[in-house]
Formats: structure tokens, sequence, C-alpha cells
């Protein structure tokens, strides 16, 4: 048995490695197909968040010149020409995942976890809206994912993705605040988002708050108090890697929060919502992270503390 892993981002990669962990898959047995979807600054922190499995898997670049859908079908079956495979993959706009998720006769297809893109396909699977999504619910692929998908989607096929992580002690005098690209983005304005920052100090003020920039984040000149670290990895990643990671979490709509509080049961996790003059235009993707943080249990709403 192959098992053929389609990556295209960190996050992909992250899941993979904990699948192939908790699996135990032999790594003569594993391919990881890396997607240039994943090339360029992106690129090292696939290898980084593959861990020590980058130096013991066989990693296949799949270039732009593979990427039409007949000539990756070509190169999976040339991979594993006897048929006996599985892929994985967590990229919905994948032109393979698509085949292989509607294929009706296949059933060697899971769907990795792909952060909360995981439960946008939940969602869409639920209420059939496109062709493709209904499809998944019709076909009923495996999906292997940290978030209650069954709750969203019930004729899904979901296998939890257990992790050991969440049994490490947590550092209750720290705080991670986790950045987001709003400025970058034309989505706040640089002193407002100094505003939030200075809103989450002033609600901890007697921990720790360390500052994890969003990869699309410029450097930027931090609060009193907050201390930056490096993004080399996912900062799922990088929470699994600290001995002790920090046991509050403050963002304003990262999808990250998310992540990790399904992997930390006992991490308490808070979200800021800016008033309406502060966000000078908004977005679905960001609604509909709000919307989770406003439904899904183990999340509270930090006030809005104006701050001189």
């Amino acid at each position: 048995m192959k098992h053929l892993f389609c990556i295209s981002s960190p996050f992909q990669a992250d899941s993979a490695r904990r699948i192939i962990g908790h699996y135990g898959l032999p790594s003569e047995e594993v391919r990881i197909l890396l997607f240039d979807h994943a090339f360029g600054r992106d690129h090292e922190r696939v290898l980084c968040s593959l861990g020590e499995l980058a130096g013991q898997l066989e990693i296949r670049h799949i270039t732009a010149k593979t990427n039409a859908l007949s000539r990756r079908l070509r190169f999976v079956f040339r991979e594993a020409p006897e048929g006996n495979f599985k892929v994985y993959s967590g990229d919905w706009r994948n032109k393979l995942f698509k085949f292989f998720a509607l294929h009706p006769g296949f059933r060697g297809f899971i769907a990795m976890d792909d952060g909360t893109a995981s439960l946008v396909i939940a969602e869409q699977a639920a209420k059939g809206r496109q062709k493709m999504f209904a499809g998944l619910a019709r076909f009923r692929p495996l999906f292997i994912s940290r978030y209650p998908l069954k709750t969203l989607c019930p004729s899904l096929e979901v296998i939890s993705l257990p992790t050991a992580c969440h049994q490490k002690p947590l550092d209750t005098n720290a705080v991670l605040f986790i950045g987001c690209c709003v400025v970058e983005k034309g989505i706040m304005r640089e002193e407002d988002y100094q505003q939030q920052l200075a809103c989450a100090r002033a609600a901890f003020p007697h921990q720790r708050i360390v500052y994890y920039p969003h990869r699309s984040e410029q450097s930027r000149t931090l609060p009193e108090g907050f201390e930056r670290v490096d993004p080399a990895v996912p900062i799922e990643h990088w929470f699994e890697m600290q001995p002790s990671p920090p046991a509050g979490l403050v963002s304003l709509f990262s999808s990250a929060l998310i992540n990790l509080a399904s992997d930390y049961p006992d991490i308490r996790a808070f979200y800021m919502k800016p008033t309406a003059d502060r966000i000078l235009k908004r977005s679905d993707d960001i609604e509909r992270v709000y919307h989770w943080l406003e439904c899904l249990p183990g999340f509270t709403r930090l006030p809005e503390i104006h701050t001189p």
C-alpha cells in the first residue's frame, strides 16, 4: 500500500505529519507530492512543518508543467502503478481532490485537514450548494479532521485526528496574541490595530504577552510588554514545539484560534471584534470566522477597552 499526500500549504504539511505519525505509516510507503502552490516563501515552511519526516520521505515537486489534471493523474498512477494506493489531499481547489472526491467508484481518497477550510467544505456539503460539495456528501469520502465536521454535515464520514500535544503543561503566565495582516490588506488602519494590541495588554495586565505575527505581516512596533517570536513554522507546529505553550490565546479573527483550541482543550481562547468604524472593508471569510467564534463553544469575546 502506498500513501500519496498532496501538499500545497504549511498547514496541510502539518496535518500530513500528524497523520503519518498517528497511524505509523512506513516511510518507504509514503510519497509527498508538493504542488507548486507551496513554492516561494511557503516552501521552507512546508519542509519545516514536515519536521524530521522531510529527511525521511520521498518528496516530489509538482511544477506548473504538471498542473493539468491529466498530467497529475498520470503522475499519481505512475507512483503506484498497481493501483494499491490512497490519496490524501486537503486542498479543496486541487484538481486531484475534485477528481477523487467526485469519482463514484474510487474509495482510496481521504480528505485531510486543511485548517478552517475543513469547516467551510462541511458547511457547503451540508447545504449542497455546489455540485462538488453535494458530491462529497453523496459519495462520502473519509475525512481525517480535528474538527466536529459531523455536526455540520452528518452524512460525512469523519475520523478524529487525536494529538498527544494537548497533554503538555500550559504556561498560565503567558498569553499568545495571534497577529493578523489587517493593515497590509487595507482592512484596518495601523493606529486602530495598535489600539487592539493595547486593549489586549490591558486585558492581561499580569501576564506575558507573546506576539506571533502573521506570515504576511510587515514588521511593526509593538506596545510595551509584548514579546515577539519569529514565525519560522505554522503557529500550530510552533505551539507543539513549545515545552509549555501559553495557556491563553487572543486574536481578532484568526482561524488559528479555532485550530489551536481544538488541539488543546484546556486553553482559554479570546477574540476581539473591533467596532464597525474601525473596519475599512469586510469580507465573507472574516465574517465566517467571527460566526464560528461566536457559535462554537470555548471562545470568549474581549470587551474593547479604550486606552489613551
